[in-house]
């Protein structure tokens, strides 16, 4: 392998390096014009020089191209804003503004530069705003709309466009659609090398190592002799080398190729893999912390600089990029948070994530910068069988397919999956129904992990619904024996102790609770109120004290009172609730009828006549008013707030 590619050059990156053209007019651009050397940056800046003493469009036009391809982005930014360049041409000073900014990976200034309206529904700056959102967010989808716009556009355009087209369809694995796009790239006229690339790290993907390679090196060969482009060469060398595990060889080829430094995300991530697999570590993370800082949304480097933070022993830090992860692919940062064997610390937490999915368990980083993750570390390889089974279960179930959810669960069960799978796949037989199958479904997941509350609950919920609350007090004694500090079961305890008319038991139990756990949630919390009621007067004042100190809302608060007969205070704390949230859709009602109870009926009124009049939109409060038959209110006061 090494000596194979021992004699690859410096190319330019994939991305960045597709040829571009430049809009300096609605009817003209200059990629028309015959193809010129990249000048150095004294030959640009001279050409500059001639610009600023003419003035002439073209030698402008001219003098942006030569800064761009010297690499002198802040120039061009400076000719542009300060000194007149393009000063008549809108749309061609945002397409190089743009330009610029990409190529210096600043992709949400490159996005706002080639905003849209107007003469900005261009089809150039469409192209370049697709690749600004690709690059900050790692998703086709955000680049979908502007680059359809882009393939519609002039022919000298519509190459780069399609290549594009395939690059997204690679990072996606989405094979066959890569070579379709890069057939219609070819129809286009797009070079030779371009389409070589895609055909190239096709076969990378695909796992056809042996044709990749020697595709590769026939292309090396061809370019010593000056035949052909030789884009990406040191990308798809880095590639081979780490889907065979030689991870020296693709920091080699990585460093040669300057991928680090270019200004096409991906790049930059697959510099970063190499790195972290050949041991720099700190460069590694260096590099992810880079790329975040120009696109914080992009998935793929979350979801690897997650992994880099978590083999630096970083905890914090990796929790936070995978709680980011979450807002992008949920299911995904679920896998990695948890993996196939989850600790009995965060069980119970795994399964209230997984089971709030509603969406496929994505790839991870691997698979888009690579195909696949073979020879790769642990804590980036694809998401396991397990793991995709417990999200197929949760979308099902999410969706409510009762026919799916059966299937999936009885794959799972068949399959024999870790506590977590087993305790979604008895969640999914019980909501269909097959209520027997899901008790022996929670059984298996209890025996497995003794420590996870979920599948013990649900099958109390069971004994429950079947009528047997002593049986379902019995598994929760039980448990509690074993982890009595377990918060979900102490307060399931305490609510079943409630139910089953055991005041004093119920009280006891909430009251080992911590009482924000208690009143964060608010069927806990009127349990608890009408526990400690029928308790007596010294359990009722203890709790009401926790109450006023804990509930989360007013509105909460003067459910509590009204839970214990004491309309007053929740009247009070309900008006207080309607005056901060007039449009408050239950609050009205609960308001008005503490108030009737009091006899205060046409306070109430009062209060919601005026509410309506203020609040149009606070539709609860007209039907509550509705209900005592005056819109305008009984007692004619004035009600101030």
């Amino acid at each position: 392998m090494r000596r194979l590619f021992a004699g690859l050059s410096v190319a330019a990156a994939f991305g960045a390096a597709i040829s571009f053209v430049f809009l300096t007019d609605a009817g003209r651009s200059p990629a028309a014009a015959p193809a010129f050397t990249a000048p150095s940056a004294s030959e640009a800046r001279a050409i500059g020089a001639r610009w600023r003493a003419t003035r002439d469009t073209a030698l402008g036009v001219d003098y942006a191209r030569a800064l761009i391809a010297a690499g002198l982005y802040d120039e061009l930014l400076t000719e542009i804003s300060e000194r007149g360049l393009f000063k008549d041409d809108a749309v061609g000073a945002a397409l190089y503004r743009t330009e610029a900014a990409l190529r210096q990976g600043r992709y949400e200034e490159a996005l706002q530069s080639g905003g849209k309206g107007s003469v900005f529904e261009n089809p150039y700056l469409a192209y370049a705003r697709a690749r600004a959102a690709y690059a900050l967010t790692g998703e086709p989808f955000a680049a979908a709309e502007d680059l359809a716009r882009a393939l519609r556009g002039p022919v000298e355009l519509t190459a780069d466009a399609w290549l594009f087209r395939a690059r997204l369809a690679l990072d996606a694995n989405e094979l066959e659609t890569a070579e379709a796009a890069a057939r219609r790239a070819n129809e286009a006229g797009a070079d030779r090398g371009s389409l070589e690339a895609v055909t190239i790290e096709k076969a990378i993907r695909a796992g056809d190592i042996q044709s990749a390679t020697m595709r590769l090196a026939a292309r090396t060969k061809a370019a010593k002799g000056g035949a052909g482009k030789r884009e990406n060469d040191f990308r798809l060398a880095a590639m081979i080398s780490l889907k065979a595990g030689e991870a020296e060889a693709a920091v080699r080829y990585v460093d040669a190729g300057r991928l680090d430094g270019s200004p096409d995300a991906n790049d930059r991530l697959l510099a970063a893999l190499a790195k972290w697999i050949g041991g720099d570590k700190a460069q590694a993370h260096s590099l992810v912390s880079g790329i975040l800082s120009a696109a914080p949304d992009n998935w793929m480097a979350l979801d690897l600089a997650a992994a880099i933070a978590r083999d630096l022993g970083r905890k914090d830090e990796a929790v936070a990029l995978l709680e980011k992860l979450a807002t992008r692919r949920p299911a995904l940062a679920a896998a990695r948070r948890f993996g196939d064997s989850v600790s009995s610390t965060v069980i119970d937490d795994a399964y209230a994530r997984f089971a709030a999915l509603d969406d496929d368990l994505a790839s991870g980083v691997a698979a888009a910068l690579l195909g696949d993750d073979r020879n790769l570390p642990d804590l980036v390889r694809e998401p396991g069988a397990s793991a995709r089974m417990m999200a197929t279960l949760a979308k099902a179930m999410n969706e409510n397919d009762a026919r799916l959810m059966r299937k999936a669960a009885l794959a799972a069960l068949n399959d024999d999956g870790g506590a977590l799978t087993i305790t979604l796949a008895g969640e999914a037989l019980r909501r269909i129904g097959d209520f027997d199958r899901a008790d022996d479904a929670f059984a298996r997941a209890s025996a497995a992990a003794p420590a996870f509350f979920a599948p013990l609950g649900a099958r109390a919920r069971l004994f429950v619904d079947r009528g047997n609350r002593a049986a379902a007090i019995g598994l929760l004694r039980e448990f509690l024996a074993v982890n009595p500090d377990n918060r979900e079961a102490r307060l399931a305890m305490a609510i079943l102790e409630s139910e089953s008319g055991a005041a004093h038991a119920a009280v006891a139990s909430f009251s080992l609770l911590a009482p924000e756990a208690v009143f964060a949630d608010e069927a806990a919390a009127i349990h608890y109120a009408q526990a400690a009621l029928k308790a007596g007067p010294a359990a009722l004042d203890r709790m009401l004290e926790r109450a006023q100190e804990n509930a989360t809302s007013k509105r909460l608060l003067g459910r509590i009172y009204g839970a214990v007969g004491d309309d007053e205070r929740a009247s009070a704390a309900f008006r207080l609730a309607l005056i901060a949230d007039p449009a408050d859709a239950d609050v009205p009602g609960e308001y008005l009828a503490a108030m009737e109870r009091l006899g205060r009926g046409d306070e109430a009124g009062a209060l919601l006549a005026e509410i309506v009049r203020r609040r149009p939109d606070a539709l609860a409060a007209g039907d509550a008013l509705a209900a005592i038959g005056d819109d305008e209110g009984r007692s004619g006061k004035i009600v101030r707030f």
